[in-house]
């Protein structure tokens, strides 16, 4: 994931962990490489 996110494990591991705060742009890239849809138009 971290890897089709273009960032490192150990951020994605934050996220997980909820220690680590998500740009914009990181959520537009996981609503991307998940298919799902996390920020309402």
């Amino acid at each position: 994931m971290a890897q089709r996110l273009g960032c490192t494990q150990q951020y994605v591991s934050k996220i997980l962990k909820g220690k680590e705060n998500m740009s914009l742009e990181t959520l537009t890239k996981l609503e991307q490489t998940m298919g799902i849809q996390i920020i309402a138009d």
